[in-house]
Formats: structure tokens, C-alpha cells, sequence
């Protein structure tokens, strides 16, 4: 018995290891992706509020694809669903790197969307299916340091390759950190016991009513719909804005460096401290100095000063993203939920993200770059009084009577 508990827990130990790995190197491409996203959309002839159109209508679909990811997730299993996003990420990129057409960059848009949406259900299930609920949090803090390495490295080295060779190199290297994480995945042992269901959960109102009856799902939902919305700004807008006032791209990319720098440093730290700690506390912090980064923002006119605020984003979100699957997993406790209700929860990110990219188009319509700050700074604000007001110790043992 002993001997048998042991290999088990190597096995986990060890695909857990090669996880994080695998995402390290997708998070090249994907940091190389998000840097140099809306410039090419500026690039291929975009404008300002088109980009946030575009880019919102792409989050939509994502949004759709999410809610039908429970019956997709549920019969062809994670692991196979995540070699399929890999795939669908390098066979874009690879494409976009060769052509300067607004109607073919649609289709490569959808493709991103649906393979951004596949990874993010597919990868965090296989990931927390290797990891025991103990370890998860300094596990997970782990991960995201390393996906934050990934982002400290691509966007300065990206932003150097686009001020020199263009688009067609960058978008092609991004395709192969892809298509080498996918090779990792494909020719690598996940072992991971495989959950068994009575049936497939495959009514999408169901599910959706099934989350959201639950009052306490209502606050990681909240709080990672408010992060994706901050990130999202960040590496759409302030680019844009940043290249506007004649900021080069190498800078911008070493700014998003900078912040990336931040999370790989203290990401695998708030990990660890958390599982001492309450949630509740670092949501707050950290959505607070959000709001005050976002007002401070919309009265600087200098670029340069502009420039910092993306590296001090990073500090803000730093208390609030290494967290968040650890605090929805926490109120999860039925293993067998886990892949009917995440997907739920994962539209989180499509809504953060189609919030981000759609009301600043909207305000820049009518409005200057100020105003696109502060309306981020209100859907911020009130993610913030609503984390406030936020009872964990009741929710948590709510929880656990389920």
C-alpha cells in the first residue's frame, strides 16, 4: 500500500512539474501575442475604437464557445482538448504572420478566441487534477510565477524583434513557442486519474443556473472578471495610446516586462502565504490599487509616466491573479463539479475582456484617452466595494456544507 502511495504521488508530483513547464512555454507565445496584438491591428489599417470592437465581438465568441467547454471538457477530456488549442494558437499565428488582410485577421481572431477559451478550461482542470487541494495554492503560486517569467522574457525580446524586422518574424516565433509546447504536451506522460460521469452535463442553462444559484460562486467570478478586465486594458490600450504620443515598442515591451518580472518574483510568495491567510485581505489591496493606479493615470499627460503605469499595474494585480483558481477551487468541494462549473466560471475572462475592449471604444467615440482610464477605474471600483463587503468565512463554510 505504501509503496503504491508513494509512486502515485511521484507520478503527480512530477506531471504537476511538467504542467508548469508546458505553460512556461505557451506563455512565451502568448505574452508575444498580447504585445504586439493591437499594433497589428493598428498596423493592417484598425482604428482606435475598431480594435475595441474587433477585439470585443473575438470575446464574444470566446464567451459562447465557454458555456458549451462543460460537455466538450466532460467527453473528449482535457488533455485532449489543450493539444487542440496548442494546435489552433500556431496554425493562426503561423497565418497572421504572412498576411496583411483585415477579413483574413477575422478568422484568425476567431481561431485565437476559441483556442484562448479551450486553453483556459482545459489546462487549469488538467492542472488541479495533479494537484492535491493542500498544495494547490503554493503549486498554482508556483505555475504563475513561471507563466510570468514567460511574459518578463517575450515582450522586451519582442518588442526589439518588431522594431527591427517587422511583423512577419515575430508572429512566426510566437507560432513556435506554441507548436514546442504542444510537441511537450503531445510526447509527455500526463498522468492524471480520470474522472468518471454519469452523464454529460450538456445543458448550457442548466450549468449556468447550477453557478450562479450558488451565492458564494458569485465572488470568483467577480474578482477574476475585474483582473481580466485591468489586463486586458493593459496590454490593448495603453500600447496604443503609448505609440500614439511617439513611445517605441521596444519600451512598451519592456514595461509589460517589467510587470511580468513582478509576478514571477512574488507570484510563488502570495501563493505560499495564502494558505495561512484569508483571501479576502489581498482582493481588497489589490483592487483598490488598482482603481488608484487607473485615476492617477487619466491626469498624466507625459508619456513616459504613462509608461510606468504598466509596471505598477503589475503590483496591483499581483495580489489578486496567483490566487484566483486556488479561491474558486476552495468553495468547489465535489470533485465532479469541478469540470461542470469552471467553464462557468471561466467566462469570467470573456466578460473581464469584452468589458475592457468595448467600453473604451465606446468612450473614445466621444471622448479622450482620460476618460477611457477612468471608465476602466469605476468597473474596477465596484469589483472592489463588492470584495469589501465580502463575508469569506461565511461563504467558505458554506462551502464546505455542500
Amino acid at each position: 500500500m505504501f509503496p503504491l502511495l508513494v509512486k502515485e504521488r511521484y507520478h503527480n508530483i512530477d506531471t504537476n512539474y511538467k504542467l508548469a513547464l508546458i505553460r512556461f512555454v505557451f506563455s512565451l507565445g502568448t505574452a508575444s501575442a498580447a504585445t504586439i496584438w493591437s499594433l497589428y491591428m493598428h498596423h493592417i489599417g484598425f482604428s482606435d475604437s475598431e480594435v475595441g470592437y474587433v477585439t470585443g465581438a473575438a470575446v464574444l465568441l470566446s464567451l459562447g464557445i465557454a458555456l458549451w467547454s462543460t460537455p466538450i471538457l466532460e467527453f473528449f477530456r482535457p488533455r485532449r482538448v489543450l493539444i487542440l488549442s496548442l494546435l489552433l494558437y500556431t496554425i493562426s499565428y503561423l497565418i497572421a504572420g504572412f498576411s496583411s488582410s483585415k477579413i483574413v485577421f477575422l478568422f484568425l481572431a476567431g481561431g485565437v478566441a476559441t483556442a484562448v477559451t479551450l486553453r483556459f478550461g482545459s489546462f487549469a482542470i488538467l492542472f488541479r487534477d495533479t494537484t492535491s487541494r493542500k498544495k494547490l495554492p503554493e503549486r498554482e503560486g508556483l505555475m504563475f510565477a513561471l507563466v510570468n517569467l514567460g511574459w518578463f522574457i517575450a515582450p522586451v525580446l519582442i518588442g526589439l524583434l518588431l522594431a527591427q524586422y517587422g511583423f512577419t518574424l515575430v508572429f512566426v516565433l510566437t507560432a513556435g513557442m506554441f507548436f514546442v509546447a504542444l510537441l511537450m504536451l503531445i510526447f509527455s506522460d500526463v498522468f492524471y486519474k480520470q474522472k468518471k460521469f454519469k452523464k454529460i452535463d450538456g445543458n448550457v442553462f442548466k450549468n449556468l443556473h447550477g453557478y450562479f444559484i450558488r451565492p458564494e460562486l458569485i465572488y470568483p467570478y467577480a474578482t477574476r472578471f475585474g483582473l481580466n478586465v485591468i489586463n486586458s486594458f493593459i496590454v490593448i490600450y495603453i500600447p496604443i495610446f503609448l505609440v500614439e504620443k511617439g513611445v517605441s515598442p521596444a519600451y512598451i515591451g519592456g514595461a509589460i516586462s517589467v510587470m511580468a518580472l513582478i509576478h514571477a518574483l512574488f507570484d510563488f510568495k502570495i501563493g505560499k502565504v495564502i494558505r495561512s491567510r484569508a483571501f479576502k485581505p489581498f482582493f481588497v489591496l489589490g483592487f483598490m490599487l488598482m482603481v488608484i493606479i487607473l485615476v492617477g493615470a487619466s491626469f498624466i499627460g507625459n508619456a513616459y509616466l504613462l509608461l510606468a503605469i504598466i509596471p505598477f499595474a503589475g503590483v496591483a494585480t499581483l495580489f489578486v491573479e496567483p490566487i484566483q483558481d486556488t479561491f474558486f477551487f476552495s468553495l468547489v468541494s465535489k470533485a465532479e463539479d469541478e469540470e461542470r462549473l469552471y467553464p462557468i466560471y471561466s467566462t469570467s475572462n470573456q466578460a473581464g475582456r469584452f468589458v475592457a475592449k468595448v467600453l473604451p471604444a465606446t468612450v473614445l467615440l466621444f471622448a479622450s484617452e482620460q476618460f477611457a482610464y477612468l471608465s476602466i477605474a469605476l468597473v474596477l471600483l465596484a469589483v472592489a466595494f463588492m470584495v469589501v463587503f465580502m463575508k469569506e468565512r461565511d461563504i467558505l463554510s458554506v462551502a464546505e456544507c455542500r
